[in-house]
Formats: structure tokens, C-alpha cells, sequence
């Protein structure tokens, strides 16, 4: 849910997101705030500047991590890994990939491959 609700208030995303958004609320699920507010309280010792990146605006990158986490998910982004040392520059990827947390996430081209679509 706080993805639909940062597609919300992020204007630069665009209307047609917000419309698709709109029209496909059953995508966007609601969040177990005990449980995955526990894996978020972990995120947050090891990657701060991740977990609080726009304290006073919505943010959906934790609650997104925490979520796959807790139902064994796989995330989708085009975000790439980051070997900044600063912890605010910390993308999605890094996150997955730390150990304690060791959540699936690809690109659309990975989804591609792994799912063998082909396009014509």
C-alpha cells in the first residue's frame, strides 16, 4: 500500500502510472505493520539512510523490502547496485542482497529471462 500511496503524491511519476495505479488497487498490498515493522526496526541498524530517506514524505522502498521479505517475494527494480559506502546512497538491490535479509530482486530484463518470454 505505500507504493499506491507514494505513486499518490509523487506527481513526477506521471498521471498514466496513477491512473494504472488507480485501476489495479487489487496489485497493492495491504502491509503486516508487526511483522514487517520487525524487519524494517533491522533495516534500519544496518542501513539508516535507507530506511529514513525521506522521513517527512511517503516511502515506500522499506515497507517494499520488508514485504518481500515477510511473504518470501521477489522484487522488480531497475534500481542498480551501489558500491557507495554512504548509506543514504544505498539502493533496493543492496539491501536484498545483504545477507541478513537475502530477498530475490531483478530487473525486467532478469524477469524476462528468467521467465522466458520472448517478444516479437
Amino acid at each position: 500500500m505505500e507504493v499506491l500511496l507514494e505513486i499518490k503524491k509523487d506527481e513526477e511519476k506521471g498521471e498514466e502510472l496513477f491512473n494504472w495505479a488507480q485501476s489495479n488497487k487489487e496489485f497493492f498490498k495491504d502491509y503486516n505493520p508487526q511483522e514487517e515493522g520487525k524487519i524494517i526496526r533491522m533495516m534500519s541498524a544496518k542501513f539508516k539512510g535507507f530506511v529514513n530517506a525521506k522521513i517527512n514524505s511517503v516511502h515506500a522502498d522499506p515497507w517494499l523490502v520488508a514485504q518481500a521479505k515477510h511473504r518470501n517475494l521477489k522484487i522488480i527494480s531497475e534500481e542498480t547496485f551501489t558500491n557507495s559506502s554512504k548509506p543514504i546512497k544505498c539502493a533496493i538491490p543492496n539491501v536484498c542482497k545483504d545477507p541478513s535479509f537475502n530477498i530475490g530482486c531483478i530487473n525486467l530484463s532478469g524477469l524476462t529471462k528468467e521467465r522466458n518470454w520472448t517478444f516479437n
